[in-house]
């Protein structure tokens, strides 16, 4: 079975990955910054204390979890573009290079 990659895609995809990763961790961030103004007093009762909570417990893991895969993959393909290198550098090898 062949597989063919094209390098510069990959990295290309690497990079808008890392990049979502950023926006992930920005978002994040920014995320907490409300949750601080929320538990400061922000919106007051139930309501505000139901925000925060959806906040800190529903939407923050689910940003970090996916920040997380963002790397996850990222990293995959760092892995496979280092192998096309030991690839490259044995063809090269083989033929004199």
């Amino acid at each position: 079975m062949e597989i063919l990659v094209n390098r510069p895609m990959m990295e290309r995809m690497m990079n808008t990955l890392q990049f979502a990763s950023d926006e992930m961790q920005d978002t994040l961030t920014e995320v907490r910054a409300i949750l601080d103004l929320l538990e400061g007093g922000a919106l007051l009762g139930e309501g505000g204390a139901a925000y925060a909570d959806a906040l800190r417990d529903v939407l923050s893991p689910k940003i970090m979890k996916l920040r997380s895969k963002f790397d996850e993959t990222k990293n995959d393909i760092a892995k496979v573009i280092e192998g096309m290198g030991d690839v490259d550098t044995e063809v090269g090898a083989q033929m004199g290079f």
